[in-house]
């Protein structure tokens, strides 16, 4: 973050600009509003909000939450004597379920320092922390009040990583960019499984004697306020907020030196000085500033369903223009501005489905607008033969709004039929005969979106194969050749114009072989063609359905394949 902006009535005021977007932003969890939030994480299905002040507050992943409660405050610890200073980042430990450990990143002041700590989560409440528990692991001291960093994540490794800026001021007086010695301008690698911490084997510096920090595990950075690691890929990006010219975003690799104060984006700093790029990392996407106060704030890679259109592509913004990006990293990478808003976007936020909140400091979050909910097929109405097994009936997931998805089926099923909700399928044997009924297959989202679709289940009594169906005027003979051949015929006798459909199913129920209606004009040994060269030997049921204008009638039989 910078401090290069107007404070009215103690908020930052954004940048002037019109409210254009290509994906809609909309405000969630409306009921809650916070002081100056600079970090959202999640541990399961809980979100967890770091306030710059120096407190941390827990609620449910829940739209319709009316409140988030206290889960640790730090107050007291914290110094806020500069517009950057705080309590700035939050990392829960991979297995945080049962260790209860988690790491905050604060500033505190006498002297003026960065703290990395270990907190502990109550033994009785899992909705706060044991405020007593801290275990102080590093501190950094800071020659000037700005350019903290301030993000901790866990890496894919299990290890923690820790940003962390040039020391402040402007322009890295003390050029601690270039410096090795010092932590200061650097991404750092700890393995905090032991105490307070160690060094992993494979950090670039483990063990050297040139006196270079054996934490560092990049450096060259100025002042990297938010970096993500992209679960699928590994892969971890970095925005790292610029001078006066560019705001940058890197990925960062092992023993990266990412330029600063070398290099500001991709152009040299100070040219006159001499610049020598050998060996420097120059960002993967860079924007110019124009001399306007503007400072790049870090995201994720999106990877919830909610936007297909944002999936695999890394969101970030910029504080004082209020504007978002998406930045797609594949093939010839691409950038998309994907909003414009009126807020000072300090952070982003992800939660558990890979849905991306914005954090602004009106106290507000925010994510995108998904798109609509809806399922992804209608479900057929179903005509079902009492005391004959179903052909299972999978119904159709959902698509759009926000995962997870809920499902349900009203009213209940005719005895003798089942749901199993984990696979959305209908499956059984209808022991009733009870009147037809339309059924109800709806999804839910968790934003309270709902997509719908209705279905009817006719139960029907077959009336046996080789008799005529009263008042039909049609008698089926069954099928020709029997024992069937690879080609074999379905014989009928119908009086008039008859609609007739054939189904083949096996054993099990399963349908393996099926004829849609077709009309049949009067006459006696109708036939309807079957191919049945692929069917393996065994037993099949047939069942000839047969609409003739009034109620549906279903003729069933036997046949039986020898090779």
């Amino acid at each position: 973050m910078r401090i290069h902006l107007a404070v009215l009535g103690g908020m930052l005021m954004a940048a002037s600009g019109a409210w254009a977007q290509s994906v809609p932003v909309e405000q969630v969890f409306s009921a809650l509003r916070f002081e100056r939030p600079v970090d959202l994480q999640h541990a399961g299905d809980l979100l967890f909000l770091v306030e710059q002040r120096g407190m941390i507050y827990v609620f449910d992943n829940d739209p319709a939450v009316a409140q988030a409660t206290e889960f640790l405050d730090i107050r007291t610890k914290v110094s806020r004597a500069n517009n950057e200073e705080g309590l700035l980042g939050l990392a829960f430990a991979p297995d945080y379920a049962t260790s209860g450990d988690f790491y905050v990143y604060y500033s505190a002041r006498s002297p003026r320092r960065s703290v990395i700590a270990r907190y502990a989560r109550s033994a009785a409440d899992n909705r706060k922390a044991d405020a007593s528990s801290e275990e102080i692991l590093l501190t950094v001291a800071q020659p000037y009040g700005n350019h903290n960093g301030g993000q901790l994540a866990f890496g894919p490794d299990n290890y923690l990583y820790i940003g962390l800026g040039d020391g402040g001021s402007a322009g890295d007086p003390q050029g601690h960019g270039q410096d090795r010695t010092t932590l200061l301008g650097s991404l750092l690698r700890i393995d905090v499984s032991t105490t307070p911490y160690s060094i992993p084997s494979d950090n670039p510096f483990e063990g050297n004697t040139s006196g270079y920090k054996e934490e560092i595990w990049a450096w060259g950075l100025r002042n990297p306020w938010r970096f993500s690691f992209d679960a699928p890929t590994g892969r971890l990006y970095a925005a790292d907020v610029g001078q006066n010219s560019y705001e940058e975003v890197d990925t960062i690799t092992a023993g990266g030196n990412y330029g600063w104060n070398t290099m500001e984006g991709p152009e040299c700093y100070r040219p006159s000085s001499g610049c020598n790029r050998s060996g420097l990392q120059l960002p993967v996407h860079s924007y110019a500033s124009g001399g306007q106060a503007r400072s790049v704030t870090g995201g994720y890679v999106y990877h919830s369903t909610s936007v297909p259109s944002l999936q695999g592509k890394y969101i970030y913004a910029d504080y004082v223009e209020g504007t978002i990006w998406a930045w797609d990293p594949t093939g010839s990478p691409q950038n998309t501005q994907v909003a414009d808003t009126q807020y000072n976007i300090s952070s982003f936020g992800q939660d558990r489905h890979g849905e991306v909140f914005i954090l602004a400091f009106n106290g507000r979050i925010y994510r995108f607008s998904p798109a609509a909910l809806k399922l992804n097929a209608m479900v057929e109405d179903q005509t079902l033969i009492l005391r004959m097994p179903i052909t299972p009936v999978v119904l159709p997931g959902a698509t759009g709004g926000v995962v997870p998805y809920t499902y349900a089926l009203s009213p209940d099923l005719p005895p003798g039929l089942s749901f199993d909700p984990g696979s959305r399928t209908i499956t059984g044997t209808p022991t009733s005969l009870v009147p037809a009924a339309t059924y109800t297959w709806e999804a839910a989202d968790q934003a309270g979106r709902t997509a719908s679709t209705d279905f009817n289940i006719t139960i029907v009594e077959s009336t046996g194969r080789g008799e005529e169906a009263p008042g039909l005027g049609i008698l089926v003979h069954g099928n020709t050749p029997n024992p069937f051949a690879d080609a074999t015929d379905i014989v009928l006798d119908v009086a008039e114009r008859t609609r007739v459909a054939v189904s083949v199913m096996d054993l099990l129920g399963r349908t393996v072989l099926e004829v849609p209606f077709r009309t049949l004009g009067a006459g006696v040994r109708q036939r309807i063609a079957l191919d049945m060269a692929n069917m393996p030997a065994g037993p099949y049921l047939y069942r000839v359905l047969i609409d003739a204008g009034g109620p549906l009638r279903v003729e069933t039989g036997t046949m039986l394949r020898v090779h």
